[in-house]
């Protein structure tokens, strides 16, 4: 399996959370007749498989979102592929060993310059935006009163400690 950069992480993360129990509430929409909902379910888990890369498990789950516009059950046949695409990804998920802690890994040299790169600007401009960076700032260890000046909206201070800490880092 290919080494998954932060995003990849992030988006499976994601899915194994927000997916783990689409096929029982697929089931019970279907069960209770509500075709529309169910649509919804398999449409976003269509969308979100592809996003990750599940190809199989999307195309599965665009066939079932199909059958729902036509407000009947989907083909049994189908709904037990779907249970078994859907099982497998979240057990790979599950089993590769991926978690929350991997967000706590530093960003690359190339990862930092991108998110200084972004959060200059804003600075420059008294942007209250730069506190939504604040998360990926503060896992960088030198950063402490980077974020501390940011979380104050002490913005003209940040932009000097910004220009320090490029130096310091070389990014």
């Amino acid at each position: 399996m290919k080494r998954l950069n932060r995003e990849e992480v992030r988006l499976r993360l994601d899915f194994l959370k927000g997916q783990k129990y689409t096929f029982h509430d697929l089931n019970a929409e279907i069960s209770a007749g509500h075709y529309a909902t169910a649509h919804r379910l398999a449409h976003t888990l269509k969308g979100i498989a592809g996003l990750i890369g599940e190809s199989d498990l999307s195309d599965i789950a665009l066939r079932i979102e199909k059958q729902l516009l036509s407000r009947k059950a989907p083909d049994e046949y189908d709904m037990r592929i779907l249970e078994g695409e859907l099982n497998r990804v979240l057990n790979e998920i599950t089993e590769s060993g991926i978690e929350e802690s991997a967000f706590n890994i530093p960003p690359t040299k190339d990862e930092q310059t991108v998110l200084f790169n972004k959060l200059q600007p804003l600075l420059e401009e008294n942007d209250a935006a730069c506190i939504e960076l604040v998360p990926e700032v503060a896992i960088i260890y030198e950063t402490r009163v980077l974020v501390r000046q940011i979380e104050n909206y002490d913005f003209t201070q940040a932009l000097i400690t910004l220009k320090v800490l490029r130096e310091v880092l070389g990014v």
